[in-house]
């Protein structure tokens, strides 16, 4: 119970840290998040005193709101789609095999799109350039009620708000964080039906709590969180002479003791071995020679479940070594210690607040402008009254009148008068939101002063340029992904299974990892084959365009070499019809590259086999060759199957299929 304690006091400590850490930014984030989707019910958009001013008890003054800024965060989460990252598994460490390498790329591929991880990922760079920041995670669990097997999982935090990190974590990545919550807000009623057996439910529910714990608990609902934690196991490292590195605990494949010689006896005992002095690892009949040893601490996960007044569940150990939440930051400063996180429309909401003031003004400005009168004689409305009377609000089609000898028509005065004033500064404020936010015309797909094409698209990289540190962060927070999962892969698919891979084009294949087989050549006599524990891999990440893309801009690229290149038609067809997302694509461009090979040379070849030549003979051309061949089997020394071929080379010349050739 005083365990409980001190881990219950830890974590309402360091959740109250978080809290205290993170207010300004979370403060921030709602505002930019709000203001971004154009909250009208919270009036975002306006400053609070100017739209107090307009909607006053008695005063109906206009208040237009015109979400500039909402298309600008659609363009760059929309290029952040475009533009998807491919991963691509290195080995680090001399233990490398390439089959493994593969078995990492299309396992982690597999994940992802088992996952659909592309919404983690868009929903997290959403946020992001939103609100300052977003989250995913990854999880283990079984794939279904009745699998006995574990498989990993990408999965998106829709609440960015319902996370906390620990505010040591300095890294870009986050990936030294030593802590971390996710929350879920459970209302009372349901957390009775989830947590039946919660001792301290009546006490939550009848005496209240003190202040450290008012976070936790409601009148409403109770708040229960994840917790994560970094614990550290001692461990002992060997460095033998062989060149591995190996734990104290590590028995995977044999129990191995240590030992030590001096003057030829091991020490402790009196046993003699002809071995120098030194430390040794015993494995089996074998042994090693230790270069170095030393102690450390091994990483390890562990996660509970809290209401912060009992451990509802837990503790359960993490696979892996990181804590499996990671983050995608928005546009990160660092000043005097502290970390700032805006949005990519964090400096765009002064403007844009400006643009719907000028706005509105220039529609109060024409709405209490007085309706144009029509100069007109009497009696060219007489009888015609209640048409006219009713001209200043209604948009009738036509307006009849009596045609009197001497006068003119009716005709209306002047036009009404706009503000000029607001409409000018509605275009400085429009000005302004592309200066804050990068994105120019050419940007945004609207004609601008830039006449050429080099212009056009150097101003449309410039506003590319201005937001590319999002996608840069979401690249940064896909290799530390990459980095968890190369982690937890070998704990969770630990065991000989058949699993399936995904390659870069979309196809699968099926590979058996962690298999054991018979070596007698081993010195324990079995041989590991895909052994997922064995080496340490790096995440390599691109950003380009997904592979459907690529695919149909190199049909486009081939297509123009075939034009500017006739005389390689031959070599170029193949490839071209291959990038083709037509039926039997990869048939058609096989058939087409053994056309386009030179003819081969008539006749019989020893590269003909027994099976093809078969194809070709009659029943009676089978007769023969067996009759010659019982004439001439006994005693015959030639190797029978050259034997053989030639006998039915010889029956095919005497049945005229084939020419004699002397």
């Amino acid at each position: 119970m005083a365990k409980d304690d001190a881990l219950l006091k830890e974590i309402r400590d360091r959740k109250k840290l978080a809290i205290d850490a993170e207010r300004e930014n979370r403060s921030t984030y709602l505002e930019d998040y709000r203001f971004s989707i154009g909250d009208e019910e919270n009036n975002y958009q306006w400053d609070p005193d100017a739209h107090a001013a307009r909607t006053a008890k008695g005063v109906d003054r206009p208040c237009i709101t015109v979400n500039k800024v909402n298309g600008t965060a659609k363009l760059i989460t929309n290029q952040i789609r475009q533009n998807k990252v491919s991963i691509k598994v290195k080995p680090v460490d001399s233990d490398k095999d390439p089959g493994t390498t593969k078995i990492f790329e299309g396992l982690i591929r597999n994940i992802e799109n088992v996952s659909i991880a592309d919404t983690a990922y868009d929903n997290s760079a959403n946020n992001a350039v939103r609100g300052g920041w977003g989250y995913w995670r990854i999880i283990n669990d079984y794939s279904d009620e009745l699998s006995v097997e574990q498989d990993i999982f990408i999965e998106r935090i829709v609440n960015p708000l319902a996370v906390y990190i620990d505010p040591s974590a300095k890294r870009q990545d986050r990936s030294d964080m030593k802590w971390a919550f996710i929350d879920d807000t459970v209302p009372i009623e349901e957390y009775k039906i989830d947590y039946p057996k919660s001792k301290a439910l009546a006490d939550i529910i009848e005496s209240g709590l003190g202040d450290d714990k008012n976070h936790w608990i409601t009148k409403e609902s109770i708040r229960v969180s994840e917790y994560y934690r970094i614990a550290h196991k001692r461990e002992k490292l060997y460095l033998l002479e062989d060149g591995r590195t190996v734990k104290g605990t590590d028995t995977k494949d044999k129990e191995w003791i240590v030992f030590e010689v001096l003057d030829g006896l091991v020490v402790g005992e009196e046993t003699e071995v002809d071995l120098e002095d030194g430390k040794y690892l015993l494995a089996g009949e074998e042994h090693f020679r230790i270069v170095k040893e030393r102690d450390t601490k091994i990483p390890k996960v562990e996660w509970y479940k809290t209401n912060g007044v009992e451990i509802l569940s837990g503790p359960e150990t993490v696979p892996g070594r990181y804590i499996p939440i990671v983050t995608v930051l928005g546009d990160e400063q660092w000043l005097e210690g502290k970390q700032l996180l805006r949005s990519a429309i964090h400096y765009a909401k002064e403007p844009n607040r400006l643009y719907n003031w000028d706005r509105s003004t220039d529609v109060e400005t024409r709405s209490m402008a007085p309706k144009q009168p029509f100069i007109i004689s009497k009696a060219q409305i007489k009888g015609l009254e209640h048409i006219w009377d009713v001209a200043h609000k209604t948009p009738l089609p036509y307006l009849p009148y009596n045609d009197v000898p001497g006068l003119t028509p009716p005709m209306r005065q002047s036009g009404s008068i706009s503000d000029s004033g607001a409409n000018n500064g509605a275009m400085i404020a429009a000005d302004d939101i592309k200066a804050t936010t990068g994105f120019y015309d050419a940007s945004l797909g609207n004609r601008s002063n830039e006449t050429s094409g080099v212009a056009i698209n150097s101003r449309k990289l410039q506003g590319d340029t201005m937001n590319f540190n999002i996608m840069d962060n979401l690249v940064v927070a896909m290799k530390y992904s990459t980095k968890i999962l190369l982690y937890m892969i070998p704990e969770v698919y630990d065991s000989e299974r058949v699993v399936r891979l995904l390659n870069d084009d979309g196809s699968e294949a099926w590979e058996t990892i962690n298999q054991t087989v018979k070596d007698p050549t081993a010195p324990d006599g079995k041989r590991y084959i895909n052994d997922l524990s064995v080496g340490k891999f790096d995440a390599v990440l691109t950003v380009g365009q997904p592979y459907a893309t690529q695919r149909m801009e190199s049909a486009e690229v081939l297509t123009q070499l075939a034009t500017a290149l006739p005389q390689f038609g031959a070599i170029i067809a193949p490839r071209l019809v291959k990038t083709l997302d037509i039926l039997e694509a990869d048939d058609m461009a096989e058939e087409m590259k053994q056309l386009s090979q030179p003819p081969q040379e008539q006749g019989p070849s020893e590269e003909k086999t027994v099976d093809l030549i078969n194809k070709t003979l009659t029943a009676e051309g089978k007769k023969l060759i067996n009759t010659k061949r019982q004439q001439e089997i006994a005693g015959t020394v030639q190797d029978q199957d050259e034997r053989t071929k030639q006998l039915i080379v010889e029956a095919l010349q005497h049945l005229g299929f084939i020419p004699n050739t002397p």
